[in-house]
């Protein structure tokens, strides 16, 4: 049973081992996936003139990412790798109620619900992929991220409360804010990942570090970054 196994790992070892690019080969690497985003820090703050306020902070946010990757190997144990990707990031928010008046014993609030801020991007990683077993790469770089548009979305809906406690919500309005004219042009993040490759099938997972914020400065508020993992795979096409 043990050399039965140990035989199974030694063919899978040279199957990884022979799929491996050769040095000195290009690749073209096209590939497909989702991303589950967040941006540090932020948060969405409604306050109608109450002394309190209402505070929806962010979260996870899930997408789609599309793109494709230009692969040299380099040695056979490092490549360079040059990408264009397509993502979408952002983050959503928890739900924001807060009473706006009061008379008598109605009680009229306004809540904010499917709240998320939306941001369409362009990212150009420079990835280095070290092999650190065969068909398995650790992998590091730079990105840097283009925004092509961003909104935040979300749905207001006012509701009084009765003097038998029953709530009475008015018609939901959807508000669609174009967010283009706060957006940097650019973003600069780091990211960390592995990879595994078998038969040129490719499973990616990377976490990218914002490192500059994607906001412009404004309120004196801390700098908003992305946060995004991306999970993918994709088709090794050697040249």
């Amino acid at each position: 049973m043990k050399k039965s196994l140990l035989s199974l790992l030694v063919m899978l070892s040279c199957v990884a081992a022979s799929a491996q690019t050769a040095a000195g080969k290009f690749s073209i690497i096209p590939r497909v996936g989702v991303s589950l985003a967040n941006l540090s820090g932020d948060g969405v703050y409604f306050n109608t003139g109450s002394s309190t306020g209402a505070w929806g902070s962010s979260r996870n946010k899930p997408g789609f990412t599309v793109g494709v990757d230009l692969d040299y190997q380099l040695t056979n144990s490092l490549s360079v790798m040059l990408g264009a990707h397509y993502a979408q990031q952002g983050c959503n928010y928890g739900n924001v109620n807060e009473q706006t008046s009061q008379s008598g014993n109605v009680n009229t609030y306004v809540g904010l619900n499917d709240l998320s801020t939306q941001l369409h991007v362009i990212n150009v990683p420079l990835l280095f992929n070290y092999y650190v077993a065969p068909g398995f790469a650790v992998k590091t770089g730079v990105q840097f991220g283009f925004p092509v548009s961003g909104k935040l979305k979300y749905t207001e809906t006012k509701f009084t409360e009765n003097d038998n406690d029953e709530f009475v919500a008015d018609t939901p309005k959807k508000h669609d804010i174009n967010l283009n004219s706060t957006i940097k042009k650019v973003d600069f993040s780091i990211p960390v990942g592995l990879s595994f490759e078998y038969m040129n099938v490719i499973i990616d997972a990377r976490y990218n570090i914002g490192l500059t914020g994607v906001q412009k400065d404004f309120l004196e508020l801390k700098p908003v970054k992305n946060r995004v993992f991306m999970f993918s795979a994709a088709y090794r096409f050697q040249l």
